[in-house]
């Protein structure tokens, strides 16, 4: 959906104004609101499932502005391997972007298809403040980038 920040208290814990590309849309847990208090059960936003066409690990690339209170608050990006979820990103310690960042993982070869990923957060009990959570936006998958 379009963009719109929220307004969770401290600095740097809130959804993003605007989103990275300038197509004013984005995914999110919770666009332009604060996570609840006293703690939500796992949320994900999920890929459709993707047909892999080669035999080779491939690469999650996305940018975020993630805001995560720490435990008992936890942020994981996952994949799907064709049986279970599996972890490539865990974010269980205090994150408060303040601005977009691009982040990357190498999902491992599978001859399971499909493939999906998702991205998820919890909040198994009261944590000390609310945020504005998952704020994604240009997710791609495809063959590992190779750095100069």
């Amino acid at each position: 959906g379009p963009a719109q920040p929220s307004m969770c208290g401290p600095p740097f814990v809130d959804d993003p104004f605007d989103d990275h590309t300038g197509d004013t849309f984005l995914a999110g847990l919770l666009i332009g609101e604060c996570t609840p208090p006293d703690g939500f059960p796992i949320n994900c936003l999920t890929s459709p499932p993707i047909e892999r066409g080669f035999g080779a690990e491939l690469e999650l690339r996305f940018w975020s502005v993630l805001s995560n209170a720490g435990a008992p608050m936890l942020a994981t990006v996952e994949w799907f391997d064709g049986q279970a979820w599996n972890p490539l990103l865990i974010f269980d310690q205090p994150v408060t972007d303040k601005e977009w960042t691009e982040r990357s993982a190498l999902i491992p070869f599978s001859m399971l298809p499909p493939l999906q990923v998702r991205f998820c957060q919890s909040q198994m009990g009261p944590a000390m403040l609310s945020v504005g959570g998952w704020g994604l936006d240009d997710v791609t998958i495809g063959p590992p980038q190779c750095e100069p």
